[in-house]
């Protein structure tokens, strides 16, 4: 799916507890798909309260989705980024609030590693 694809289903139900997103990769499913079947939200941002568990596999900077959602307290964002999916990563993830848990799979420098363990002191780092 696309990251459009993602925020538009995300977008859908902001009342839902625990997401798993399959794998997030604009290429690959322009090239399976074509054009997105899902309708864009128009929603800048969405607020999902009861959110506790976001799971999510990327191949696509992760700030174009993390940016548009929001929660009060996440207690866990399990996050594998691959190829383009680390750009940017690292410094995304250390401006997110409400996060408890992070774990983290993927290709990130020590320094980059650094600046998420000073967020995160609990952080789970798979590479």
């Amino acid at each position: 799916m696309t990251v459009q694809d993602a925020v538009s289903l995300l977008h859908s139900c902001p009342n839902v507890r625990i997401v798993e997103l399959g794998r997030i990769d604009d290429a690959a499913a322009r090239e399976r798909n074509g054009r997105s079947m899902v309708r864009p939200s128009r929603m800048e941002r969405v607020m999902f309260p009861e959110l506790s568990l976001l799971m999510v596999e990327s191949r696509e900077p992760i700030k174009g989705l993390l940016d548009r959602l929001a929660w009060r307290s996440l207690e866990e964002l399990a996050l594998v980024l691959r190829g383009n999916g680390t750009k940017g990563a690292a410094d995304t993830l250390i401006h997110l609030s409400g996060v408890d848990n992070l774990e983290l799979t993927g290709n990130f420098t020590k320094e980059e590693l650094k600046k998420i363990a000073r967020q995160y002191p609990s952080l789970m780092y798979n590479p």
